[in-house]
């Protein structure tokens, strides 16, 4: 048994997840570009706390790294993962945390699925335009979403939106975001992932993140500092 790959995409599909090993740690067996192999799960089997704190203290320092949000070890390995978006059980942020790390190629994969792609596109930029537009009050802010993810397109010359800022204030109200810069073009493009809870409008928060606050605290310290230095040079 076999996805269809896309070979204009190459992507990486798993067949089979098993179970945890004796050691502790989980195989899969993966087919990536028509070559099988083994792949070590063990990394995603530590604890949850461990990653938060690493994942945060890093993205803090950088501002250049995936979400916080990190599933429980148990909830990657205890039941086969659903690559198709029109499966009742698919859930876009589990296939991202644990076979298939590419936010765009998840959302270029899904199906536009109504009404859940409008009302979701409305919250977004709901939750989003004023921290962006506090940096350049004249970005342009696009969403467009599918069946569980969304794409945010900013395009701004400000390098703080087109170059750097790759996790606030999308980290808050999703499960996983993947930036794509493009400074030399004036724009950024994030792919942000839900699933769970979060994928109803009642289940939607803008304050998701426990870690949202210190990313806040984050994104204003630079943001202020970046219009001091602007400031000065003018």
């Amino acid at each position: 048994m076999s996805d269809q790959v896309d070979n204009k995409y190459r992507y990486p599909v798993v067949l089979i997840l098993l179970g945890l090993s004796g050691s502790g740690a989980a195989l899969a067996i993966a087919h990536c570009s028509g070559k099988d192999r083994i792949v070590d799960r063990s990394a995603e089997l530590r604890s949850t706390t461990e990653l938060r704190t690493q994942h945060t203290d890093a993205e803090l320092r950088t501002g250049q790294s995936l979400s916080p949000h990190i599933p429980d070890s148990t909830e990657l390995v205890e039941r086969p993962v659903q690559r198709d978006p029109r499966a009742r059980d698919y859930d876009a942020a589990r296939l991202y945390a644990t076979s298939w790390s590419d936010g765009q190629g998840i959302f270029q994969a899904e199906p536009r699925k109504e009404p859940w792609a409008s009302q979701r596109e409305q919250q977004v930029r709901d939750a989003i335009t004023d921290a962006f537009r506090s940096v350049d009050e004249d970005a342009q802010i696009s969403v467009e979403c599918r069946t569980s993810t969304c794409s945010v397109r900013v395009d701004s010359p400000s390098r703080l939106l087109n170059g750097e800022l790759d996790q606030f204030p999308l980290v808050c109200i999703s499960s996983f975001v993947e930036p794509d810069f493009h400074p030399e073009a004036g724009y950024a493009e994030h792919y942000v992932i839900f699933g769970g809870d979060n994928l109803s409008s009642e289940g939607f928060e803008k304050q998701r993140s426990e870690e949202c606050a210190k990313w806040r605290d984050a994104f204003i310290k630079r943001r202020d500092a970046t219009a001091t230095d602007a400031g000065s040079r003018d």
